[in-house]
């Protein structure tokens, strides 16, 4: 299962906490912020389909009636003339009535009657045009465009004998006049076409207009030509016969209205740039400013908050791995957290800290190591081993003991034991227990070293030569070393637990520490060590033979060698 666990761990990347907070509150944010933005766009749209439809309507139905106005006013200038003249009349009265009826309209435009006589007004005046026009000949009633000059021609048929043919021609010029009176020409483009495709008034036609209609895609208004052409940035309007698209100079406003006359197509219209409906363009582009604010300022939040829960978090896993790894020299600052559960957590693993230090003092941090994850010998998997033990004791302790006060004596074992430990854990050893004022350690587990014997023989070494540089010499220092098959592992109850080793080769280093007593009485430093460790030295210097000696509790004699100090 921790096999499964890890290969599962190794199969998904790891990212640091608060990157992974960062990234999730900053994409939420961002999800929630488009929403909205999508929502408000939509909102943004609606407003600005009702304006435009509010404005443009307003000003289309204005050139609607201005052309339907001057449409109107010459359908009767035509009945007047059909009715009140006849073929017969002279050419003066003609001209008379057809003044009196133009009084009210200086618009530039052609009547000819049914003996193909003709006349032209130009401001006003009324003017004999050519006869033999040819531009009434075969038109049916009502309106219609001259296939010659693209005009607009009005006709009204003989009735009677003593009815005349009336046709009216209209010139752009006087269409675009129309349509200029009625247009705001510094912010907008007015238009009449016929069938979509002739363009028979502009509103920029009041000087210079064309003597006939022109071709749209020849008109001079080049957005007006891209009017059916839709771009990549066209888009309809929630309105009849409405478009926004990008025309020469920018993204247009197109709309018009149909003119409803008889026997011909008439579109009046008008285009603008879109700026011009500015409150909600200016609101659409504000709002999406304010959203993007909104985003920025969601990440900046959201980054914020992934430091300030993901940094704790972040501290609490390096004290994690210094527990792991058994780095509990220095303290971990865990810092207060105004988050409850943070709080506590860091609470929690700073006493599981403490608690740590402490054990990997009583027990040797190797085994508190294989005790965390889980690979510590148990009592019921005890091992046997080759190892080699270590004794120590100091004499003349008990005596001095009785000449110092409490805190004096303990402050000198203290000493004495900081001194041995150190060395033992620096020859790789492993101090199993303080026997009063002796020490006992082992070298060969919980780690496996082939070369234990080697180990203990230099930290004895080592040991008397730090004894003897200290400057109490009322106190000697034995040390006894046996190297053999021990079992090592967990033993006691199952209330309390001891990790040690057990055999005889740990009697026999007691025993040799004891001989030491025998060997050399006098001598203030003393170190023993059996055959059995000197033999596991492939080149064992300063070990001098004692001889053969038989020691207490046991029958057969044993090699012991001396280190020469």
């Amino acid at each position: 299962m921790e096999k499964s666990l890890a290969s599962n761990r190794r199969r998904w990347p790891r990212l640091p906490i608060s990157v992974m907070l960062g990234v999730s509150v900053g994409a939420l944010l961002i999800i929630t912020t488009m929403i909205i933005i999508f929502y408000m766009g939509s909102h943004a749209r609606q407003l600005l389909g009702q304006q435009i439809a509010l404005e443009t309507k307003q000003r289309v139905t204005r050139l609607s009636d201005a052309v339907n106005g001057h449409l109107d006013d010459v359908e009767r200038l035509a009945q007047m003339i059909h009715l009140g003249l006849s073929p017969l009349d002279e050419v003066k009265a003609r001209e008379t009535l057809i003044v009196s009826a133009l009084s009210a309209r200086a618009a530039p435009m052609r009547i000819t009657l049914s003996d193909l006589s003709a006349m032209r007004t130009a401001k006003g005046a009324v003017e004999l045009a050519s006869a033999g026009d040819p531009s009434v000949e075969a038109v049916a009633k009502g309106w219609s465009k001259v296939p010659e000059d693209g005009a607009l021609l009005y006709h009204l048929p003989a009735a009677s004998n003593k009815a005349n043919a009336v046709s009216i021609t209209l010139f752009p010029a006087a269409l675009s006049k129309t349509i200029a009176d009625v247009s705001d020409l510094k912010r907008e483009r007015s238009y009449l076409l016929a069938d979509k495709t002739s363009l028979m008034a502009h509103s920029s036609w009041t000087t210079d207009a064309p003597p006939s209609s022109l071709p749209l895609a020849n008109a001079g208004d080049r957005d007006l030509r891209n009017i059916w052409l839709h771009s990549k940035d066209y888009r309809d309007l929630p309105i009849e016969n409405a478009h926004i698209d990008r025309g020469d100079r920018g993204k247009r406003v197109f709309t018009w209205t149909d003119i409803a006359r008889p026997n011909i197509t008439l579109m009046v219209g008008l285009h603008a740039e879109a700026k011009i409906f500015g409150a909600v363009f200016s609101e659409n582009r504000t709002m999406v400013y304010a959203s993007l604010g909104i985003v920025a300022l969601s990440l900046a939040i959201g980054v914020f908050i992934s430091i300030m829960i993901g940094r704790p978090i972040e501290r609490l896993a390096i004290t994690a791995r210094k527990m792991e790894n058994l780095s509990l020299e220095e303290m971990p600052e865990l810092n207060e957290s105004m988050m409850k559960e943070l709080d506590e957590a860091n609470s929690a693993i700073l006493s599981a800290f403490r608690a740590l230090g402490a054990f990997s003092k009583f027990v040797p941090r190797d085994v508190v190591r294989q005790v965390m994850d889980g690979t510590a010998i148990g009592a019921d998997r005890t091992e046997l081993r080759n190892m080699t033990i270590m004794f120590t004791d100091l004499a003349g302790f008990t005596t001095l003991a009785t000449q110092k006060s409490p805190q004096e004596t303990a402050t000198l074992l203290n000493d004495h034991f900081e001194m041995v430990t150190t060395i033992v854990d620096q020859a790789g050893g492993t101090v199993d227990k303080f026997l009063g004022d002796g020490v006992m350690a082992f070298w060969g587990a919980p780690v496996q070293q082939p070369d234990h014997a080697e180990r203990a023989l230099a930290a004895a070494r080592d040991i008397l030569t730090a004894f003897e540089a200290r400057a109490d010499e009322s106190m000697r220092l034995r040390i006894g070393i046996c190297t053999g098959d021990v079992l090592v592992g967990i033993s006691g109850s199952k209330v309390r637990m001891n990790y040690t080793v057990i055999g005889d080769t740990v009697n026999v280093a007691a025993r040799l520490q004891e001989l030491g007593k025998e060997v050399a009485a006098d001598a203030r430093t003393v170190a023993l060590a059996g055959g059995s460790t000197v033999d596991a030295v492939a080149e064992c210097t300063g070990w001098s033979v004692v001889g053969q000696k038989t020691l207490r509790g046991r029958q057969q004699p044993i090699d012991v060698y001396r280190f020469d100090n």
